[in-house]
């Protein structure tokens, strides 16, 4: 299923989606409180939408990268979102024209300490997609919405 794409975002588009997983916090009775619980796991998702048209998207082009953290570590995800989008661009072989960043987790305390290290590092990726035929040379040139 999906949902017409409006027509005024340039594409190929990339989305791009942030979380962090965090195992619960386990009482230890020998100190009376709850502890953290094993390591956290940060994912970040990758997706290309190349067309309007919701036909000439049969083929879904979804990219998932890993990354083990300490037990609830929510930050410091800028080299790991450099690596997944600059894989994903060149698993892809895809030059975006726009890019979107769904970034899940982080308080309103934290937005502007996150998006400070997250959007440099994207942009940095996006301004080197590799060897993509009509790429775009600077990260300037590709406007991106960090949500």
């Amino acid at each position: 299923w999906g949902v017409p794409t409006p027509k005024e975002f340039p594409l190929p588009a990339v989305f791009v989606g942030v979380d962090v997983f965090h195992a619960p916090r386990k009482f230890d009775p020998k100190e009376g409180k709850r502890k953290a619980g094993k390591e956290s796991i940060a994912a970040i998702i990758v997706q290309i939408l190349r067309s309007h048209n919701p036909a000439e998207n049969s083929l879904v082009e979804i990219y998932c990268e890993t990354e083990s953290r300490a037990a609830g570590k929510e930050m410091e995800l800028g080299p790991a979102m450099n690596r997944a989008v600059s894989n994903a661009l060149k698993a892809f072989k895809v030059a975006p024209s726009s890019c979107y960043i769904w970034r899940d987790g982080v308080g309103d305390n934290s937005i502007e300490q996150v998006s400070q290290q997250e959007i440099p590092a994207v942009r940095q990726a996006l301004s080197n997609p590799g060897q993509v035929v009509g790429a775009k040379t600077k990260a300037a040139d590709v406007p991106l919405s960090y949500i």
